[in-house]
């Protein structure tokens, strides 16, 4: 092998081209702002607007009742981390994202490793765990309401039949219903 030969082989090889396939040119200088303008109009009439507003607004006093607007600074920003309220709706928020994505992985992991085994009835499984992402979420939330009902709904029915009486929309109790309905519904996502 000769010197040329070996310099040959290494060097990088175009690749061939399909007859009648060109590749594309890639606009470059105004052509590229041009193109890009209907995109950046619409994100910025539709989300750095609303965004730079939301700021002004909250340094203000304004109200939607108000017909004067004063600027009043980070006081609104000050009033809302001293209230007791908020820090429990934080809290809340918290406690509900964590326990919702720890249980909705644990069992969206669980499904994948169960769906990748062959066994009988498995694609009607599959059409039940599906389900849920099927139906509109407001769809959901009413059936699930209508399926938690005190006084007409299967899962209060089913509970009483074995001897548990729980009130499904007691304040103790509401917020772990809410983590069970959102693993339901959102688990075949993972």
């Amino acid at each position: 092998m000769t010197h040329s030969s070996i310099a040959e082989s290494s060097a990088p090889r175009a690749r061939p081209q399909r007859a009648g396939v060109r590749r594309r040119k890639v606009p470059t200088g105004p052509a590229r702002w041009l193109l890009s303008a209907p995109l950046l109009i619409f994100l910025g009439l539709f989300a750095a607007i609303p965004v730079v507003y939301g700021v002004w607004v909250s340094l203000t006093d304004q109200t939607v009742l108000s017909s004067s607007i004063n600027f009043i600074g980070v006081d609104n920003y000050l009033t809302v981390l001293t209230d007791k309220a908020f820090w429990q709706a934080l809290w809340f928020t918290v406690w509900y994202t964590v326990a919702t994505t720890a249980f909705v992985l644990t069992t969206g992991f669980f499904l994948a490793v169960l769906a990748n085994r062959n066994f009988p009835g498995k694609r009607g499984l599959f059409t039940l765990l599906l389900l849920p992402i099927m139906i509109a979420p407001a769809l959901m939330g009413l059936m699930f309401r209508l399926a938690l009902n005190g006084n007409t709904g299967v899962i209060p029915a089913l509970l009483n039949s074995v001897g548990l009486y729980v009130s499904l929309f007691d304040p103790h109790t509401i917020t772990a219903m809410l983590v069970v309905l959102e693993v339901v519904q959102w688990t075949p996502f993972t």
